[in-house]
C-alpha cells in the first residue's frame, strides 16, 4: 500500500490534487525561474479563470455565456467586473501611449460640444485633468446605470438587476477587446474622436445580439431596445453625475460665502 500524502499547508491526508480541506495544491516538483515568471504572469491575467475561454466565447455566442454564468457556472468563466477592469486598463494603457490625453479628451469635447465658451472648455479640462488617474474605473461605473435602463426596458422576470450588471460588465470586455485594433488604428492616425461612435455602434451591436438569445425579443424590437439602453444609461450616468456636481458645487459657494 502507498504511504498517505500529507498536505504541506495543512497536514491533512490528500486524495487527488488538491487538498479538500485548505484547498492546497500537491506541489512535488522543486520551484524554478520559469515556474516563478509563469505564476507570476498567470496571477496578473488569471488565465486559470478562464480570461481567453470567456473571451473567445463572449465573441461567438454572448447570450449563452451570459446565461451560463448567471445560472451557476461561474467556475469556468472570467469574473465580469475583472475582466471590465482588465479591458478599460488595456484600452487607457493604448489610447495614453498613442495620443496625447488632454488634448485627445479636448478634440472630443470639440466635437461632442462645439459651441461651449472658455469658461465650460477650462471647466472641462480641469475635470479631465481629476478623473485621468481613473480612466480605467470609469466603465465599471456606467454598468449600474445601463443595467437599470435595460431593467427598465425588459423587466427582471428572467434576469434580476444584479445579473443586468453582469451582462453589462461582460458586453462592455468584450467590446473593448474587438475594439482594440482600433484603438491601434485611432491612435496611429490620431483618430480618437471617432472612438465614442464606433464604440456606440460596437456596442448596440452585441446588445443587440445578447437581448436576442436571452430574451428572445423580435429583431426591430430589439435594435430599439438596445439602442434605448446605451442612450439612457449614458443619459442616467451624466445625470447624476451633473446633480453631484450642481449639490457640490452650491455646498462650496455657500462654504466661502459664510467664510
Amino acid at each position: 500500500m502507498e504511504p498517505q500524502q500529507k498536505c504541506k499547508n495543512c497536514a491533512a491526508i490528500i486524495q487527488g490534487n488538491y487538498c479538500s480541506a485548505c484547498g492546497q495544491k500537491v506541489i512535488t516538483e522543486r520551484i524554478t525561474v520559469r515556474h516563478l515568471f509563469s505564476y507570476l504572469f498567470t496571477t496578473i491575467t488569471n488565465l486559470d479563470s478562464g480570461l481567453w475561454y470567456t473571451v473567445i466565447n463572449l465573441v461567438k455566442h454572448p447570450g449563452k455565456v451570459i446565461q451560463e454564468y448567471i445560472g451557476g457556472r461561474t467556475r469556468a468563466y472570467y469574473h465580469p467586473l475583472r475582466l471590465a477592469l482588465l479591458m478599460g486598463t488595456i484600452s487607457f494603457l493604448i489610447m495614453f501611449s498613442f495620443s496625447n490625453f488632454g488634448e485627445t479628451q479636448e478634440n472630443i469635447s470639440d466635437f461632442l460640444n462645439p459651441n461651449a465658451d472658455e469658461e465650460t472648455r477650462a471647466l472641462q479640462a480641469k475635470i479631465q485633468a481629476s478623473i485621468k488617474p481613473f480612466m480605467n474605473l470609469l466603465p465599471i461605473l456606467f454598468i449600474p446605470f445601463n443595467a437599470l435602463a435595460s431593467k427598465w426596458l425588459f423587466g427582471t422576470k428572467q434576469i434580476n438587476y444584479a445579473e443586468q450588471m453582469v451582462l453589462h460588465a461582460y458586453i462592455y470586455g468584450v467590446v473593448v477587446f474587438v475594439s482594440l485594433p482600433l484603438f491601434i488604428i485611432y491612435g496611429y492616425f490620431d483618430l480618437f474622436m471617432l472612438s465614442p461612435i464606433l464604440g456606440a455602434i460596437i456596442t448596440c451591436v452585441f446588445l443587440y445580439f445578447t437581448f436576442r438569445q436571452i430574451f428572445n425579443s423580435k429583431p426591430f424590437i430589439t435594435i430599439v431596445k438596445s439602442m434605448l439602453t446605451y442612450i439612457l444609461g449614458y443619459a442616467l450616468f451624466f445625470t447624476v453625475v451633473g446633480i453631484l456636481a450642481l449639490v457640490i458645487g452650491i455646498t462650496v459657494a455657500i462654504i466661502q460665502g459664510i467664510g
